[in-house]
């Protein structure tokens, strides 16, 4: 936030309307003392779609320095333009899949195809000039783009002057770092990058990065842009220049064209994945003649990529209802005839939103494409509509199913606004039990109950519940007891995940719980804010929605306090290593050479009060890595950021484990 500020001070004194600095001053003020922006939503947004302060965009453009507003642009390029013509072609490339192999494989004749991988983020065409960013525009479509200038110069590091003299015309993608993303709420990293580029400029870049992948043009100093071209056909030599350049670019590999197979890409595709899984996201391969002259083309023609899809199965949509959730977000809930995939039965498949089955034309009676997304969730991929009888037509519900409340729209998402409403107090009471430790009682048994609320549970006598259906005698006095001793030495970490605030999962209650406790976090008369805010890992988003939830539990805390909780606290429970307490640890590489797995030392480090993360930064207080060989990428940004790698030998010793 200071930065924006120090920004728009600096600029004021230049700044001839009055009412537009005033303007901008309140919103930086908004944010700055109320730590509150804007919450993205678990879904993927197109960068088109998402709503930006074009007037702070504007202003900015005008007004920093590292800018050189339309310099050396074509007359429809200006910084203060929100959508412009591209200069060269960026369009999208071809798809093929393997069962398109041979068509791809007489794509490539002769010579050599460097391979590499196809990065799942945001594309950005960026333009320098003696090393100063002239402009950064996405890609709208094939003709237009979106400016955003002003913010990649936040995120997208210079070239090294002494290789990037005159103008350099640089293609990348902006990708989102590490894990990050889910603590903003997110469901994959695209979406973050998507988010902080389409917001507003109040934004935290640290876990965005540009990886740039080609080099569409260079001219030096004084040539003229018919006098500009690629000076460098070999693929390899203009991916190792960008590296020289400081960029960190996509992996690649070179293989002639006569040896170029289909389990070779399906390998390297895989590989490449898992390699890349806790960096970020690739969703396939891009193939190019290793010498190669930039098609200014909406469609090139050697330049391609390929894509695995997952195994799967066709199937049928029989059923598509809308269910509340306990959050009041309704989901279509989709069921399909029944289909084996992997060993599991599949007959029920959660939609993100109603907008996804609309787009995808998603209707009863569809043939669908069933995946299972990370091997765990089943997902539809593709759908086939040329069986139904004319146009699809998505019913989308206008009101709760449960309550008959009028549905609010919030982004892409339909909501139950009704606070009352039976699906949020019923799924919330499930929750409860089913994490607080009740034994022998599931989700389904506790959800027949149809409470409103956890204290009406514990108003139920042991005969109430004998005439429920699904409990006798025996069942009812172990619910009614066994309620009432899950609550006797109660951890206080367990007590917060199953209250069920939206984002707040096991790990993120036991950092809480690490730093503070119940009565600190919600039964002052003030919500600690900052305090839960600049907890690593917590950060605004979840910090809102626990105080949005302190007042529910301030009540349930007293409640349950009457019915004889005994809590435990988590800090006096764990028994803190002031070696590695509050300390921020990362992995890479094979695990242990013998003996206990990665998996145990992320338990005991959390249990001693460490933090484990999945990404290097500047952050990191040591990297632990047994890897032999070539370095992988943490170990040379550990080296790079000079933070300490250590074994898993010294790790055992810090934790004082036998």
């Amino acid at each position: 936030m200071v930065p924006r500020i120090e920004q728009l001070l600096i600029a004021a004194d230049i700044v001839a309307n009055k009412n537009e600095i005033v303007s901008l001053l309140n919103l930086a003020d908004s944010i700055y003392y109320t730590g509150k922006s804007h919450v993205y939503n678990a879904i993927e947004y197109s960068v088109e779609d998402l709503p930006a302060d074009e007037t702070y965009d504007a202003f900015r453009a005008r007004h920093t320095p590292d800018v050189v507003a339309g310099a050396n642009l074509s007359p429809d390029m200006s910084p203060e333009t929100e959508k412009v013509k591209h200069r060269f072609a960026m369009g999208k490339m071809r798809k093929y899949r393997p069962e398109d192999y041979k068509t791809l494989k007489n794509l490539y004749p002769n010579g050599d195809v460097l391979i590499m991988e196809k990065l799942d983020g945001i594309s950005i065409r960026t333009t320098f000039n003696d090393a100063v960013l002239q402009s950064a525009v996405t890609r709208h479509n094939s003709d237009l783009g979106r400016v955003i200038t002003a913010k990649a110069s936040k995120f997208i590091k210079r070239p090294d002057l002494a290789i990037s003299k005159g103008e350099i015309v640089i293609g990348g993608e902006a990708v989102y770092i590490g894990d990050g993303y889910k603590a903003l709420g997110m469901s994959k990293r695209r979406s973050a990058a998507a988010g902080l580029i389409g917001r507003d400029s109040n934004q935290d870049y640290t876990n965005l990065e540009y990886i740039a992948f080609e080099i569409i043009q260079r001219a030096q100093p004084g040539a003229s842009d018919h006098e500009a071209a690629p000076s460098i056909l070999d693929q390899v030599q203009n991916l190792e220049l960008l590296k020289a350049m400081g960029y960190r670019i996509p992996k690649y590999e070179v293989v002639q064209a006569a040896d170029l197979t289909l389990p070779m890409l399906q390998d390297i595709l895989k590989r490449w994945q898992r390699e890349s899984a806790n960096l970020y996201d690739i969703d396939g391969l891009v193939l190019v003649p290793r010498m190669y002259e930039f098609e200014n083309s909406d469609l090139p023609v050697t330049k391609v990529s390929f894509k695995m899809q997952l195994a799967g199965e066709w199937t049928v949509v029989e059923e598509i209802n809308a269910r509340c959730t306990r959050t009041g977000l309704i989901i279509p809930h989709v069921t399909v005839r029944k289909v084996l995939i992997d060993g599991d039965e599949i007959t029920h498949i959660a939609g993100a939103n109603y907008d996804i089955l609309r787009e995808k034309e998603i209707v009863v009676g569809s043939n669908v494409y069933v995946i299972k997304s990370n091997s765990v969730i089943p997902f539809i991929s593709q759908v086939d509509n040329s069986d139904l009888d004319g146009d699809p037509v998505i019913a989308i519900p206008t009101a709760c199913p449960i309550d008959k409340t009028v549905l609010e729209p919030k982004g892409r998402m339909l909501y139950c606004p009704n606070p009352s409403c039976p699906a949020k107090s019923s799924g919330s009471v499930t929750h409860f039990f089913t994490h607080i430790g009740l034994d022998g009682f599931g989700k389904v048994l506790i959800g027949s109950l149809n409470l409103d609320s956890i204290e009406d549970a514990y108003a139920l006598s042991i005969h109430q519940l004998e005439q429920i259906d699904g409990f006798g005698t025996g069942r009812a006095t172990a619910f009614y007891e066994g309620i009432r001793k899950a609550l006797i030495n109660l951890e206080d970490s367990t007590l917060l995940t199953a209250f069920g605030i939206n984002l707040i999962s096991d790990k993120t209650s036991k950092l809480l719980m690490n730093k503070l406790n119940l009565n600190t976090l919600f039964m002052r008369k003030y919500f600690p804010y900052v305090e839960v805010s600049e907890i690593d890992g917590i950060g605004t988003v979840k910090a809102d929605k626990l105080e949005s939830f302190a007042p529910r539990a301030k009540t349930l805390i007293t409640f349950l306090t009457s019915q004889g909780m005994k809590l435990v606290s988590r800090k006096k429970k764990i028994k803190l290593n002031t070696e590695v307490a509050d300390k921020i640890f990362v992995f890479s590489g094979p695990g242990p050479s013998k003996g206990q797995s990665k998996a145990f030392y992320g338990e005991r480090l959390e249990e001693a009060g460490a933090v484990v993360k999945s990404s290097v930064s500047g952050k990191t207080h040591y990297l632990v890595s047994n890897q032999e060989g070539k370095p992988t990428e943490k170990v040379e940004t550990a080296k790079k950021l000079k933070v300490p790698i250590i074994s898993y030998e010294e790790l055992h010793r810090m934790l004082s484990l036998p």
